[in-house]
């Protein structure tokens, strides 16, 4: 996994609402569509992980990024 995708992770994790938005901005994670194709060690999708939290900011921010509901 690259650091920005543990990165993503670990601002779900953390309920980050401010450094989500700082890495779904960035042009490398908009480039590989990292808020779809990343995993982590669970292989849960960002929006999965957002969904098990229950963190509706979280999963606000996601889904207006563009995240998809089936991945």
């Amino acid at each position: 996994a690259s650091s920005k995708s543990d990165a993503l992770f670990e601002a779900i994790q953390h309920q980050n609402l401010q450094i989500l938005n700082s890495i779904l901005n960035d042009e490398e994670s908009l480039k590989n569509d990292i808020i779809n194709t990343a995993r982590n060690k669970d292989e849960l999708a960002p929006l999965h992980l957002a969904a098990q939290l229950g963190n509706m900011p979280i999963l606000e921010a996601l889904l207006n990024r563009g995240a998809r509901m089936l991945s």
